[in-house]
């Protein structure tokens, strides 16, 4: 029994999780997210979101191919990974941030074949304002917002929203 138990939480484990990359999957995000916001609610505790997105991916599939990308996002993984910390959940959400885009775009990311390449993210992110965001979806769709404003104003920055305002980080004034 002890061993069926331990199998099955072992399948769980691995079923809440993205093949290529080990990141969470989005069915998993989205459970969590609705726990952690609802809790943040009954709390009136501070939450935040990030988005990523690597800039000009497509190109890298494009020049080097998939399996290039494919080592792209488990790159990228493990970057975002290593530049947070336990307390992140609860942390500054700029430096939070900052620490990871800076982290990815000082790095060359290598490819397979001894080829290596540098990449950049654009980050958008919001802070849960109890006026606007009703749900989970509500904040997810500002930080999107976020993103997206940080990719036209030219990629390789962090856009964080309040769910009012969309603000260009300071830290990462001249990139791009």
């Amino acid at each position: 029994l002890a061993r069926l138990e331990s199998r099955t939480a072992a399948l769980l484990a691995e079923a809440q999780r993205d093949p290529l990359t080990g990141v969470a999957n989005r069915g998993y995000t989205d459970s969590y997210l609705d726990q952690v916001f609802n809790a943040a609610l009954e709390s009136n505790r501070a939450i935040g979101v990030i988005f990523a997105d690597v800039d000009h991916f497509k190109q890298i599939n494009d020049n080097y191919g998939h399996a290039a990308g494919d080592a792209i996002l488990q790159a990228m993984a493990r970057c975002i990974g290593g530049s947070l910390r336990g307390g992140d959940f609860v942390g500054e959400l700029t430096a939070v941030a900052e620490r990871v885009r800076r982290n990815i775009a000082d790095k060359r990311h290598s490819i397979g074949n001894g080829a290596v390449v540098p990449v950049t993210i654009s980050l958008g992110s919001s802070l849960l304002n109890r006026a606007r965001h009703k749900t989970p979806a509500d904040l997810l769709g500002d930080a999107d917002a976020a993103l997206y404003a940080a990719k036209r104003a030219g990629r390789n920055r962090h856009y964080i929203s309040d769910g009012t305002v969309l603000r260009k980080h300071a830290a990462n004034d001249g990139c791009g």
